[in-house]
């Protein structure tokens, strides 16, 4: 068993955990070493909580929400099997107009260039809400 060269960023080496054929198994990553690997390691499809799949779709990877789309389905027998099949493969298929995407908002929404006004936005108060003008019921 052989282990990759040290990682780039601080952090416990490769050679910590194990390697098998090219794959680290790390349990209880962190979410920045799930970032470092979707940075590194550039899947085709990433599976993660919300920050894994916002910054896999951010780059163009398909990605699914472990929780909503992989651990609420039965995975047991031919029907967990197929179910699991058919959104992966869903999501695969996707890749495509993910990268449409990526290639028309290039730029936009990340930056100096988040969000879009023409001047700076002036803080405004609303409108003024005058109270009763004398007390009601057991206060008057």
């Amino acid at each position: 068993m052989s282990a990759p060269p040290a990682r780039a960023r601080p952090g416990p080496s490769p050679t910590a955990h194990g390697w098998k054929r090219g794959t680290q198994v790390q349990y209880r990553a962190s979410l920045e070493d799930d970032l470092y690997a979707l940075d590194t390691l550039k899947p085709d499809l990433a599976i993660g909580t919300t920050p894994v799949v916002q910054r896999a779709k951010e780059r163009g990877t398909p990605a699914l929400y472990f929780t909503n789309l992989i651990s609420a389905r039965p995975l047991m027998g031919a029907a967990g099997a197929g179910s699991l099949a058919t959104v992966i493969n869903a999501a695969l298929g996707n890749k495509a107009r993910f990268d449409a995407m990526r290639d028309f908002f290039e730029g936009v929404g990340t930056g100096y260039a988040a969000g879009v006004w023409q001047e700076v936005p002036q803080r405004r108060q609303g409108p003024k809400i005058e109270g009763p003008k004398k007390p009601i019921g057991e206060m008057a």
